[in-house]
């Protein structure tokens, strides 16, 4: 788990947001993504449980979720542009299924114009819910992961 609330923790995040989120505003051709405006300060105070993956002493990408009831969100993906097609985000993502092993479903949003995030999303099992037109003229798409369990009721003979 990283220290976000620590500022120079914080100012790690905000490096591999910006340098990540800059690819994505240009793929989808908008540059309003709200975590790419962040302050250091604005990560530091984040209601977030974040990951980080490194390379080395490098952070190369971070994941930030929330959990309410046996839902999971996806609040934010960022991998640094010189670790992609590296695995970095699906590793991070993964780790957010295995700490949260016992949680009912998985939800994630993305630019619907982001193929590169709409493929890591597919590959992992989830499914395109819904595409939601945005005031600003984004269209997001939303994705879901159920996660099924063996029913577990009185054994029958």
């Amino acid at each position: 788990m990283l220290e976000h609330h620590r500022l120079e923790v914080a100012h790690a995040i905000l490096g591999v947001q910006r340098l990540s989120y800059l690819v994505e505003a240009e793929i989808i051709g908008f540059d309003g993504i709200p975590p790419l405006h962040e302050t250091a300060e604005q990560v530091a105070a984040l209601d977030l449980s974040l990951l980080g993956a490194f390379e080395g002493d490098v952070l190369a990408g971070v994941v930030g979720y929330e959990r309410e009831g046996d839902v999971v969100d996806i609040d934010r993906l960022a991998v640094d542009p010189k670790f992609f097609r590296q695995g970095v985000g699906r590793a991070l993502v993964m780790e957010v299924h295995e700490r949260e092993a016992d949680a009912r479903s998985f939800t994630v949003s993305t630019g619907a114009l982001n193929t590169p995030a709409i493929q890591l999303y597919t590959q992992l099992g989830y499914r395109r819910r819904a595409d939601r037109a945005l005031p600003e003229g984004l269209t997001i798409a939303v994705f879901s992961r159920s996660v099924t369990r063996p029913w577990r009721g009185a054994n029958r003979r």
